[in-house]
């Protein structure tokens, strides 16, 4: 398996942000490799800070959005919103109900061949829902 970078979308860095994933303060990055999924960095989250009066859906948003996180595979929130097929183009976009960053990045971990697929499907890909079993 390639390895996989994936930003979580996070106010605090321990909780997922409720909101729509493109409305997060800040994403924790972590890359997924056959053994391990292992944190790199947190990117504060500008693209909010710059305009706060751009609407959910905007395309300059998910332009914010892309290029913040344009070296990335994935993202994975709680809530996407209308540029998620925008967003879909360039990552794969992974929703969850779960509330903390550590149980994203369980998630991660137990669907490795999952993301991978997904990223493959390219452009063609859907929303991936992962839930723990």
């Amino acid at each position: 398996m390639t390895p996989l970078r994936f930003a979580i979308g996070t106010n605090d860095g321990t909780l997922l942000n409720n909101d729509h994933v493109g409305s997060a303060e800040r994403y924790r990055v972590y890359r997924v490799t056959d053994e391990e999924v292992v944190f790199e960095e947190d990117r504060r989250n500008v693209a909010i800070e710059e305009d706060e009066t751009l609407a959910h859906g905007d395309p300059k948003k998910a332009a914010a959005m892309g290029s913040l996180l344009k070296d990335l595979d994935g993202i994975v929130g709680k809530r996407f919103g209308p540029n998620v097929k925008r967003m879909l183009h360039r990552f794969v976009c992974v929703r969850t109900r779960v509330d903390t960053v550590a149980e994203a990045v369980a998630l991660l971990e137990a669907h490795k061949d999952e993301l991978s697929n997904a990223l493959d499907a390219g452009q063609e890909r859907s929303l991936l829902v992962l839930q723990p079993d």
